[in-house]
């Protein structure tokens, strides 16, 4: 039903770039990205991001999001590599909402997890001080492991 959601979604969007072009889109589903907390305490990121990326040709964006409603199902991916695999999930998130992050951070034998308690989708710019340390920590784990 989640899957049938989001691709109904995705046409929607599509059907949104094919007649108002690409910045709207971008002006639109970037500020979305990001926590309430963040959009309102950080205006000025928001939307230097968003003018960074208003560029996309329509094309492309629509290429994207067909490849995404088109992809196959990759849990098999999750469960089956012998690596770890790390995790960094937003409370907030409304792309891959958290509890839907917390099932797939079960399927792989060893899991690292952060969550990001303020952030939503863009916890890497949310939360840099929470989630670059835990990306440099799970880096330095790995390189000790494969050793």
């Amino acid at each position: 039903m989640l899957i049938q959601k989001k691709k109904e979604a995705r046409k929607k969007s599509i059907a949104f770039i094919e007649a108002n072009g690409s910045a709207p889109f971008i002006g639109q589903a970037t500020p979305a990205l990001f926590s309430d907390g963040f959009r309102s305490q950080n205006p000025e990121i928001v939307a230097e991001i968003t003018r960074k990326y208003s560029n996309f040709s329509a094309r492309s964006l629509v290429h994207y999001l067909e490849g995404m409603m088109d992809r196959p199902d990759r849990t098999s991916v999750l469960k089956n590599f012998k690596g770890p695999i790390m995790f960094i999930m937003g409370v907030f998130d409304k792309a891959v909402p958290l509890e839907q992050g917390l099932q797939q951070c079960h399927l792989p034998a060893l899991s690292y997890i952060q969550i990001l308690e303020n952030a939503a989708h863009m916890g890497m710019i949310e939360e840099i001080s929470l989630a670059n340390p835990f990306l440099e920590k799970f880096l330095q784990e790995i390189e000790i492991t494969e050793r």
